[in-house]
């Protein structure tokens, strides 16, 4: 599963001098079946902010972060409804 947002922030939400923020997130995961309801999760976040304003030094700041879960997975049918 892959999720990407991005924000650019201007006028009304930055400061008076002007300027803009653009922010970028990143998140990507995938789960692997290891027995019955056991999974593996393995998932990268990135998160990446590009700051302009005047006055200021122009800046970026990026983070990156992996992280491996165990996971509980729900019953095969779990949620189901059989029609008769």
């Amino acid at each position: 599963m892959e999720v990407r947002r991005e924000y650019f922030v201007t006028r009304v939400g930055a400061n008076r001098n002007g300027g803009h923020d653009n922010i970028a997130r990143l998140d990507v995961s995938l789960n692997w079946r290891i027995h019955k309801q056991h999974a593996i999760a393995l998932r990268y976040v990135l998160s990446r902010r590009d700051a302009a304003f005047s006055g200021l030094e122009d800046s970026t700041q990026q983070r990156g972060t992996f992280g491996i879960y165990y996971t509980l997975l729900g019953h095969e049918r779990f949620g189901a409804v059989e029609w008769r």
